[in-house]
C-alpha cells in the first residue's frame, strides 16, 4: 500500500502547532475505505455494513532524513452487504464518523468489494512516512 499524503486538514494543523498558532490534540484514528483518491474526487464507501474502523499503530521509527510508522495488527472491516465498489485508498481520520481526514493511502491493488466480502487491510500494510530531503 502506498503512502499518498497528508490532508490539507493535518498539513495546517501541524504547521499551526509547530509555530504556537494552535493547539493540536493527538487524534484517535479510525480507517475508512474509498472509491476513488479522498484528496481529488474518491468518496467514502456508505451503506452495505460498512464502518470506519479503529487503527493501532507501531510506534514512529526513525530512518535517515525520514520517520515512519505502521499499523500493527489486522484491520477488518465489516462483511459486506451489499456491493462497495472498487476500494483504491483508505484514508485515517480522526472520528468514527464525519471528523477530519488525516493521511492517504493508496491500495497496490484495487479491491472490489461485493456482498459477502470482507475487506482486509493486513498487518504493517499501512506505512506512515515524513521524509525530508536530503541536503
Amino acid at each position: 500500500m502506498g503512502f499518498v499524503g497528508w490532508s490539507d486538514y493535518l498539513l495546517n494543523a501541524g504547521l499551526k502547532h509547530i509555530h504556537n498558532e494552535a493547539t493540536f490534540t493527538e487524534p484517535d484514528s479510525y480507517l475508512a475505505a474509498f472509491i476513488g483518491n479522498p484528496l481529488a474526487a474518491g468518496v467514502e464507501v456508505t451503506g452495505g455494513s460498512y464502518a470506519r474502523q479503529t487503527v493501532t499503530w507501531n510506534g514512529v521509527a526513525a530512518g535517515v532524513n525520514e520517520y515512519t510508522d505502521e499499523n500493527t495488527g489486522e484491520i477488518a472491516f465489516p462483511e459486506a452487504t451489499g456491493d462497495w465498489g472498487s476500494i483504491s485508498h483508505v484514508a485515517t481520520f480522526d472520528a468514527l464518523t464525519v471528523g477530519n481526514m488525516l493521511e492517504v493511502f493508496e491500495l497496490s491493488t484495487a479491491r472490489n468489494v461485493v456482498t459477502g466480502i470482507v475487506l482486509k487491510v493486513k498487518d504493517g500494510e499501512i506505512d506512515s512516512y515524513v521524509k525530508r530531503e536530503s541536503i
